[in-house]
Order: structure tokens, then C-alpha cells, then sequence
């Protein structure tokens, strides 16, 4: 039977860090060789433990890459959480969304690969595809919930909401990933402003 492994506030001080070391170490090997080079032994060798070192927080790669994946989308979450608590006004929580999104991709280009690695080469193991669609489930609710603070959207009907938050998350999705691969081409200020102005047109005026 496999040793129940310690949870993260089960851990020493050590064991804390030595756990951010792989991950981060993970992290950026992804980052610079892709998701298929990211092996453990490698991590292990990159990071400077051996193998029993990495088996001791991480059962497989699976395990290492989808905690990966859950940091990642937190921290992107956070930064639009906190976005939108220190910029936004009492009917543009919606746009604030879209801005704060569009400057995570920007500023944190290199997670945002990640984030989409991950998204492709985890889902791409899972038989049930419920990897992706939780995520983008989570998404559209945090949208949601997002559009249900704006006084003029609150009258909307549930269908009118699901597919505005379907289109828009499609859309800043689909320019970060122009944007990783040919960011000189693809100004984010601009696409910004054409989502503003998509918005205003769908919805009914406050």
C-alpha cells in the first residue's frame, strides 16, 4: 500500500521548500523544452535531488504538472481578483475583467504557455475530457459572477448571460494564445477595445 503523502500544512519548513524547488524547477523546464522534456528525472537532475527525493511529494509526472496547472489558474484568478477589488467602478466590473485577464497574459506570458500546455497535453490523458471542462467551467462561473455585481446586467436573461461569458472568455483565450506566438502582431490595447465595444453593443444600457 502506498504512504499516505504529507499535505502541505503537514510539512516542515524544509519540506516546504524543497517542494516549491521542484516545482519551480518543473515550471521552468516546461517553460524553456515543453511539456515532453519535463520528466522527473529531469526535474530531479535540474533541481539537484534524486528521484526517491522527487517520489516523496509527487506520485508521477501527472500528479507534478496538475498542481502545476491549479497554481497557475489560482494565480491567475487572484490577479483578476485583485484587479478588479482596486480598479474597478460599480457598473465596469465586466470590463475590469477583460483588462485584468489581457494584462496577466502580457505580464505573465510564460505561465500563460504554460497554462495552455498544460491544458492540451493533461486533457490529452484524460478519457473522461473533464480536465478542460472543469476549467473552463470555472471560468464562465467566475464570469458570471463577475457580471451578476454590474447593476445593468443583472436583468439579463440566463442564456443571454451564459453565451456572453461563453464568447468572451473564447475570445481573451484565443488572444493569448495569438499573442504567445507572434506578440508583435497581436496588440492586446487594441483587441481590448473592440471586446468594449462588443459589450456595449450586446448589453442594455445601466
Amino acid at each position: 500500500m502506498e504512504a499516505r503523502r504529507k499535505t502541505e500544512s503537514e510539512m516542515t519548513f524544509i519540506e516546504k521548500h524543497r517542494r516549491k524547488q521542484i516545482i519551480d524547477t518543473a515550471i521552468e523546464i516546461i517553460a524553456r523544452d515543453g511539456y515532453h522534456q519535463a520528466t522527473l528525472a529531469s526535474v530531479a537532475k535540474e533541481a539537484g535531488f534524486s528521484k526517491g527525493v522527487i517520489f516523496y511529494y509527487f506520485k508521477n509526472k501527472n500528479e507534478l504538472t496538475e498542481q502545476i496547472n491549479d497554481i497557475l489558474l489560482e494565480e491567475l484568478k487572484e490577479y483578476t481578483r485583485n484587479y478588479i477589488k482596486t480598479e474597478a467602478s460599480e457598473t465596469d466590473h465586466l470590463k475590469t475583467y477583460v483588462k485584468a485577464y489581457l494584462d496577466f497574459i502580457r505580464n505573465n506570458l510564460k505561465k500563460f504557455g504554460i497554462l495552455v500546455e498544460l491544458g492540451i497535453n493533461l486533457n490529452q490523458k484524460r478519457t473522461d475530457r473533464i480536465f478542460s471542462s472543469l476549467v473552463y467551467l470555472d471560468c464562465r462561473k467566475s464570469l458570471s459572477i463577475i457580471m451578476d455585481r454590474d447593476e445593468k446586467h443583472r436583468n439579463l436573461d440566463e442564456k443571454t448571460v451564459n453565451a456572453l461569458v461563453v464568447v468572451i472568455q473564447s475570445m481573451l483565450d484565443g488572444l493569448g494564445i495569438q499573442y504567445l506566438s507572434d506578440s508583435k502582431s497581436v496588440d492586446l490595447d487594441e483587441c481590448r477595445q473592440v471586446i468594449y465595444s462588443m459589450i456595449d453593443s450586446t448589453l442594455p444600457p445601466a
